[in-house]
C-alpha cells in the first residue's frame, strides 16, 4: 500500500471498529480489484472508472470497423476516427468522419452507442443517473 492512499484510508478509519468507512469506490474490471474491493470495503459501492468502461466500448467499435472494411474500401486507415473523442480530430479528420457517418455503415450504430455511453459520466446525481443508464442500456441492448 503506498503513503498517499494509507493516508487517505487512514482518515476513513473508524477509529473503534477499526474499519475503513468508505461508501464508494473507483476501479476497473479487474476480477482481483472487484474482489479486493469486496472483502476490504464491504460497505463500498464499485463504480467502473470511466477510461476501462470506453475502452470495452471502443473495442466493440473497432470490432465491428474491422469486419466492415473488407465490405468497404472507405474505412480504410479511418480506425481513430471512431475511437477518438470528436474534440481531438482535426477539422479536415472531422469533415472526412462527418461524410462516413453519413453513409448506412454499420459500424456508425456502436459508435453511436459508445458517445451515448459517455454521457452517463456527466450525470449530475444518482437519480439522473440511474435513469439515463436504464434508458441507455434499453436502447443499446435493442439495437
Amino acid at each position: 500500500m503506498t503513503p498517499r492512499l494509507w493516508r487517505v484510508l487512514h482518515q476513513h478509519i473508524d477509529k473503534a471498529s477499526r474499519k475503513v468507512n468508505l461508501t464508494q469506490v473507483s476501479c476497473d474490471m479487474s476480477p482481483a480489484f472487484i474482489s479486493g474491493a469486496a472483502k476490504q470495503l464491504s460497505n463500498a459501492e464499485i463504480t467502473f472508472d470511466e477510461l476501462h468502461v470506453i475502452k470495452l466500448l471502443n473495442g466493440g467499435v473497432d470490432e465491428v470497423r474491422r469486419a466492415e472494411v473488407k465490405e468497404n474500401e472507405m474505412l480504410k486507415s479511418t480506425r481513430y476516427f471512431w475511437l477518438k473523442n470528436e474534440d481531438n480530430l482535426t477539422s479536415k479528420q472531422i469533415k472526412q468522419f462527418d461524410e462516413l457517418r453519413q453513409m448506412n455503415l454499420k459500424t456508425v450504430r456502436p459508435y453511436q452507442i459508445k458517445v451515448s455511453f459517455q454521457e452517463f459520466y456527466h450525470m449530475p446525481g444518482r437519480e439522473t443517473g440511474e435513469a439515463y443508464w436504464n434508458q441507455w442500456y434499453f436502447w443499446a441492448t435493442r439495437s
